[in-house]
């Protein structure tokens, strides 16, 4: 998302594994249910630009679908905030109709990445949806949709994108672009224009899903230490023991790779990377690869930096006060836990993939995929006699 400055969101966990599984990284699933601030805060923090991947109902009232003129009238609210939130572009793609997300990945990858790349702004979608809801050949009809977007386009910063699609709504509706303007700069009405379906078009959503507040109270959005929200469990015991006791750094690195696991989350790779690339910053100027925290936490962006702080202010036990073998234990408890979770992910996957293949009749799937779960099953039991080997260790160990 980081590096393409854009999530691509989808309705259910299948259409962003097929995503991913096919290559597009920065697909994640709001799993069913209507976008919340909480979601836009924690997207916001690591792309400017949404793109809309599933139902998009205007108004925001239909089940499972996301409010468009909601997080379209957002955009303005933020703008207005020291809320750090930053989106700047909301598009909506446009997928054939009745296929989902993940049929599209399925049989034709290059129609997918073309659809998000030709995403419609948000804006441009609301006229056309708007202007196609209410007759715009009679003189209700333009008014009803001039009454519904102009206060949206109020929330426009940028003039001249302003002025575009002023002139879009006039092209659509057939309305002089002077009366629009006379709109635009006639005093609001306090209780906000009407909509569709009479629900209220005003700047703060009605529906409550949506508002400047909502975002700044949102977890994660403010509060550097909220960051740690965005780390599972293990994760930040993990790194804090890196942080704090960084001889395990590269020993934990090096046991990822060869175990081919990653980190779940985004912000803890890049920490973990951080801190290797510290090392190898020390090496490159004639050192041994030592890690030195201010210039780590000196290198660091702000959100990084923010997370990591919050990692060293963590309570708990201080790992500098146990003897070397404890840390070790410690750490690779850690690392048996999050091989436990990776496992688990694939055997639900693999299961559901199995109940796929059975319902379809399709018995070399069937066969292939009982086998996968048998050695899966296997693996299982395995780690968890290590895990309960490493629990004994750590319990004999005693504090020191």
């Amino acid at each position: 998302m980081r590096k393409a400055d854009e999530a691509v969101l989808v309705e259910g966990y299948t259409d962003a594994l097929m995503a991913h599984q096919a290559g597009f990284e920065n697909v994640v699933a709001s799993l069913g249910t209507a976008l919340t601030p909480f979601q836009v805060a924690v997207i916001a923090r690591y792309a400017r630009e949404i793109v809309l991947a599933y139902d998009v109902d205007p108004a925001g009232q239909h089940t499972n679908s996301i409010g468009g003129a909601e997080l379209f009238r957002l955009i303005g609210a933020l703008a207005a905030e020291e809320t750090g939130v930053e989106i700047t572009r909301v598009r909506v793609a446009r997928l054939p109709e009745g296929k989902d997300p993940d049929e599209v990945v399925r049989e034709n990858p290059d129609l997918w990445r073309e659809a998000i790349r030709t995403a419609q702004p948000i804006m441009e979608f609301l006229i056309d949806y708007y202007a196609t809801a209410f007759d715009v050949r009679s003189a209700r009809g333009k008014s009803q949709v001039v009454a519904t977007l102009i206060p949206m386009l109020r929330e426009v910063r940028d003039p001249v994108v302003r002025d575009s699609y002023l002139q879009a709504l006039g092209r659509r509706t057939g309305v002089d672009e002077r009366v629009l303007l006379e709109a635009l700069h006639s005093p609001k009405s306090a209780g906000g224009s009407t909509g569709s379906g009479g629900r209220q078009n005003d700047g703060a959503g009605s529906s409550g899903r949506f508002t400047a507040d909502a975002i700044i109270s949102a977890p994660d959005s403010i509060d550097t230490k909220a960051e740690l929200k965005a780390l599972t469990l293990e994760e930040g015991r993990l790194l804090r023991l890196l942080l704090i006791v960084p001889e395990q750094q590269e020993r934990v690195a090096e046991t990822l790779a060869a175990q081919n696991i990653q980190l779940p989350s985004t912000p803890a790779r890049e920490l973990l990377a951080a801190m290797l690339a510290d090392r190898d910053r020390d090496r490159e100027a004639g050192g041994t690869g030592r890690f030195e925290r201010s210039r780590f936490l000196d290198a660091l962006d702000s959100e990084l930096h923010g997370l990591a702080i919050a990692l060293y202010a963590e309570r708990g036990p201080d790992p500098n006060e146990l003897a070397g073998d404890r840390v070790r234990i410690g750490v690779d408890q850690c690392l048996l836990a999050l091989e436990a979770d990776r496992l688990e992910e694939e055997i639900r996957f693999n299961g559901g993939e199995l109940v796929e293949a059975q319902a379809a009749s399709d018995s070399d799937a069937v066969a292939r995929l009982q086998e996968t779960q048998r050695h899966l099953f296997e693996a299982r039991r395995s780690l968890d006699r290590r895990r309960q080997d490493t629990s004994l260790l750590a319990s004999a160990g005693g504090h020191r």
